[in-house]
């Protein structure tokens, strides 16, 4: 009895909170996205630092810790979709996975060329033992799934709620949640050359672009979380298989030249994104003709949002670039 009292008393308190996020992330969804984006962080925070104080002086497989932390995120995420009433992330789709995967055929392309080029730099050691590399792969399938539902499913999902009405903003919108994807990797400046990081996050902003562009194409969660999954599993394949390596090391000797490998994802999101599947993903069954051709053009106001977002990207692109002729003068 006293439990079905605390149920019905908190259960108006839970769907006003409820309202009020919703409310909160229609108005707001760029500060709502990045508050979203900064929850994952903290949670993965949490969760492996506790894993630490817990596992004092005890040996445990490497990506454990990770595994852990994003299995946690997933739950949250799961949570929070339904919190904001975005729940149908995880049954709407426009293309059939197969489909969809086919339609991001470029990222299983360069996931199995990252993975070739793994392989045959590894000094072929003995591999870790079968529970370490299992628990690899389920902490990169983990890795993608979280980061697919908070910064896909959640994240570009509410800019797009209210930025999308046209073309410009459909870019708009796939750039800003690209951005926010890129932004969070600095993080890794904690354990990482703050350079190395800065790369990372540049083509991790490409990445999340391009991943929102398919995302917004199939309309299918599973099919961009399978995608990111198997990339991170591309990447990290000789640490996670044969223990060579580590991500921080890795991150850290990356050079500028890397940048390059950003420029195929804007081009593979222009693609995506083109004008006759842009007409396809703004078209509505009440809309005619001559409506989904307004929408392709774009209001002036839309057309002015994308270009100042695009002009402020130019203008931070050359204050790092700046920077890093400044640092390397001076090591000089």
């Amino acid at each position: 009895l006293e439990f079905r009292r605390v149920l019905f008393r908190s259960a108006p308190d839970f769907l006003f909170r409820s309202f009020q996020m919703i409310n909160f992330r229609k108005k707001y969804p760029i500060i709502a996205g990045t508050l979203c984006a900064i929850l994952m962080l903290a949670v993965q925070a949490v969760v492996q630092a506790g894993f630490a104080l817990l596992t004092e002086n005890m040996t445990y497989p490497k990506y454990l810790p990770m595994l852990l932390a994003d299995a946690v995120c997933i739950a949250v995420g799961i949570a929070l979709a339904f919190a904001l009433g975005l729940k149908d992330i995880f049954r709407s789709s426009r293309e059939g996975f197969l489909h969809g995967l086919g339609t991001g055929g470029y990222f299983i392309f360069i996931s199995v060329s990252t993975l070739i080029v793994s392989i045959s730099s590894t000094k072929h050691g003995a591999p870790l033992s079968s529970v370490e590399i299992a628990v690899f792969v389920l902490a990169m399938a983990a890795v993608g799934f979280a980061e697919e539902i908070f910064f896909r499913g959640i994240l570009s999902r509410m800019i797009f709620e209210k930025y999308g009405e046209d073309a410009c903003g459909v870019w708009f919108s796939a750039i800003v949640s690209g951005l926010i994807f890129g932004s969070v990797h600095f993080i890794n400046a904690l354990h990482a050359d703050i350079v190395g990081v800065a790369i990372q996050a540049v083509c991790a902003a490409a990445i999340g672009i391009c991943l929102t562009a398919l995302y917004y194409r199939t309309g299918n969660i599973y099919v961009v979380a399978s995608l990111h999954a198997f990339m991170d599993f591309c990447a990290l394949f000789s640490s996670g298989v044969f223990g060579e390596g580590s991500l921080s090391g890795t991150i850290s000797n990356y050079s500028p030249l890397q940048l390059i490998s950003a420029l195929p994802y804007i081009v593979v999101s222009l693609v995506l994104l083109r004008r006759l599947k842009m007409a396809a993903l703004l078209h509505k069954p009440s809309d005619s003709i001559i409506a989904v051709i307004g929408k392709l053009s774009s209001s002036q106001k839309s057309k002015n949002r994308l270009m100042w977002l695009i002009f402020c990207i130019v203008l931070a692109g050359l204050a790092v670039y700046a920077a890093m002729v400044i640092r390397l003068a001076i090591k000089l």
